[in-house]
């Protein structure tokens, strides 16, 4: 265990987002503005994705040819791998778009520097709903169970959201710094059931903790 298996370089700047794709790939997203596609076992770059104007702060896969990127420059774009081209573009927000989600219904969300969510039908490229409520810079978005979103900002505090309302359920606060992470917890201990365990996740902040967060 360690041990450093590959060492891959070819962005022109720092590389701020990494999501696996499956099939041997992985993508990686650059204050380049550019995306790239990497082979694991060849160790290569097999695609470069251009097309945003600022930084790619998030790339998510929505299935094994389509990916979504979201930008400094507000948008999300949509991008068929098997061709290389830009196939949808959403103009969604008029600052950065930090973190992408998706969600039931062909609907994605997004969390942005303007203190806000979205959420989005991905065929019609609609606005849906506009979720307020975070004071600060909103860092990262998940979706837990396709039930709720769960928000992390610089505000310190993280929101749950419930999706079909598009209403924030609860805050919860303990962090003393910008909650920078979230993740979805698959196991942990002492959780009184499975349907509990889906709604158990981990957040991390500038303050230096972790904190792991479950039903009441």
């Amino acid at each position: 265990a360690g041990e450093q298996l590959a060492h891959m370089t070819g962005h022109r700047s720092a590389v701020v987002t990494l999501s696996s794709l499956g099939m041997g790939r992985v993508a990686t997203g650059s204050a380049d503005k550019t995306i790239k596609i990497w082979g694991i076992t060849s160790h290569k770059c097999l695609q470069t994705l251009e097309g945003h104007k600022e930084v790619v702060w998030n790339v998510t896969s929505l299935d094994a040819s389509t990916l979504a990127s979201s930008s400094n420059d507000g948008t999300v774009k949509f991008w068929d791998l098997r061709s290389r081209n830009v196939v949808g573009e959403i103009d969604a927000h008029e600052e950065a778009v930090k973190c992408l989600a998706f969600a039931p219904g062909h609907c994605l969300a997004t969390a942005s520097v303007d203190n806000t969510l979205k959420l989005f039908d991905m065929r019609r490229k609609d606005c849906l709903a506009t979720l307020k409520g975070h004071a600060g810079d909103v860092l990262q978005v998940i979706n837990l169970k396709d039930k709720f979103l769960v928000s992390s900002s610089a505000d310190q505090t993280i929101k749950v959201w419930e999706i079909a309302g598009c209403r924030c359920r609860v805050t919860l606060r303990g962090h003393t710094g910008p909650v920078l992470g979230i993740a979805k917890i698959e196991e942990l201990e002492g959780l009184r059931s499975s349907r509990d365990e889906d709604l158990c996740f981990a957040s991390c902040s500038e303050d230096r903790a972790i904190k792991f967060w479950g039903p009441e």
